[in-house]
């Protein structure tokens, strides 16, 4: 097989029922995952018109599907394309099959003029070799139900069996704009999170006023088979104010009588962690998701930034994939935006911070500052008044995402 024969398609450039078939077939081989149902309702969320597949000549050999969604870095949001459903036939691995899907998706990305794209990689190599790079973690805690201070019910609960989805959504964004790395979510993604794969009845608590409130909880109970007393899990939560947080704090221990321990996703300085009474609570898994730059400029003047940081820079960037990154970019910080602008070669004497667009898409994120990257040999050639305007610019609260996709 040579990239010759590959070709790269949408669905409704094939034989649309057919080929969606075949993905799905490949996708519960190589995802080793869901049954055809589940697999049907994930195309529906994310939308076919959002799948590309590819073809060596006649047979299709794999394929992937992507959220066209908002990342918020700096607490402006970002568009972006979450990258998911990776499936390639396992017979036809090693050939470059998936090497070929993945570009051929990011030019058409960058040439719709979406600038970065994520995803949670099942291999690191792979992904870094098309630019993707470490940007964001995902923790999965458990925290036992004993460990909760005496309940604070001053705030509103209300209890929801169908979720009101504008007061989700007013809460959710709330707490992305305070945040890096946490994604403005489509109806697919919140339709994830209120009807889970796993079919499981959830039940959504508001906080506060229930059409603008201070946070929610979307709860569900896992089954018996994983033990008694049960884990009572959130889907996602919410809680933006100190009140919010105490208020859920307390709907958690009024299930004590029943459940054990409650679990949930968050990000390494969960504010629960901090509200608890005592430091009981477990890790029982971290993810790291990675993200790639597709256009430069675009990337890095729709971001936020610290509206204290001011002042000017060179970094020199090589992306073997999209030429037009290549090359000095002039930055210049003020009141919160940057302004970034191709410039000629400086001169010798002048530093200018040269990497990768890798190392640049961790940096953009936040994950990792600019001295992290002189310190592993991933940039070079900045003084210290670059490294200090650099990493205050793109400081901020540690980036990390509550869903996978």
């Amino acid at each position: 097989m040579t990239a010759s024969d590959l070709t790269v398609r949408t669905l409704d450039q094939c034989d649309a029922a057919k080929t969606e078939s075949e993905y799905v077939d490949i996708a519960q081989e190589s995802l080793l995952g869901n049954s055809l149902d589940q697999w049907q309702t994930y195309l529906r969320r994310i939308g076919r018109e959002n799948v590309r597949v590819i073809h060596a000549g006649q047979t299709l050999v794999g394929g992937l599907a992507f959220y066209r969604m908002q990342h918020v870095y700096g607490g402006q949001p970002i568009p972006a394309a979450g990258i998911s459903g990776v499936a390639i036939d396992p017979a036809c691995r090693g050939g470059g099959v998936c090497a070929t899907l993945l570009i051929d998706t990011l030019k058409e990305l960058r040439d719709e003029g979406i600038p970065i794209a994520s995803l949670y990689a099942s291999t690191q190599h792979l992904y870094r070799t098309v630019g993707f790079e470490q940007a964001g973690t995902r923790y999965d805690y458990s925290l036992p139900l004993r460990s909760l201070p005496r309940p604070d019910r001053t705030l509103a609960c209300t209890r929801f069996e169908s979720a009101p989805l504008d007061a989700l959504d007013y809460a959710h964004r709330a707490r992305a704009h305070a945040t890096n790395g946490n994604v403005l979510r489509t109806e697919g993604l919140w339709d994830r999170l209120i009807h889970p794969y796993d079919g499981r009845r959830c039940l959504t608590y508001l906080f506060g006023d229930t059409h603008r409130p201070d946070g929610y909880v979307i709860l569900k109970q896992a089954g018996r088979d994983d033990g008694l007393p049960a884990d009572l899990i959130a889907s996602d939560y919410a809680a933006n104010t100190g009140a919010a947080v105490r208020r859920l704090m307390a709907l958690l221990h009024d299930h004590r009588s029943i459940f054990g321990r409650f679990r949930w996703s968050g990000g390494p300085d969960d504010p629960l962690l901090f509200m608890t009474d005592e430091l009981w609570f477990e890790i029982h898994e971290v993810l790291r998701w990675m993200l790639r730059i597709l256009d430069v400029p675009q990337a890095i003047q729709a971001r936020g930034y610290p509206t204290h940081v001011g002042g000017r820079c060179t970094i020199r960037v090589t992306d073997s994939l999209f030429p037009a990154n290549n090359g000095h970019w002039e930055l210049e910080f003020s009141g919160g935006q940057c302004h970034a602008r191709q410039s000629n070669a400086p001169e010798p004497s002048q530093k200018v911070i040269g990497l990768d667009i890798r190392g640049l898409a961790t940096l953009y994120s936040g994950h990792t500052t600019l001295r992290q990257l002189i310190r592993l040999g991933q940039a070079d050639g900045a003084d210290d008044q670059a490294i200090d305007l650099i990493d205050a610019a793109f400081a901020g609260p540690a980036p990390w995402l509550p869903e996978i996709y």
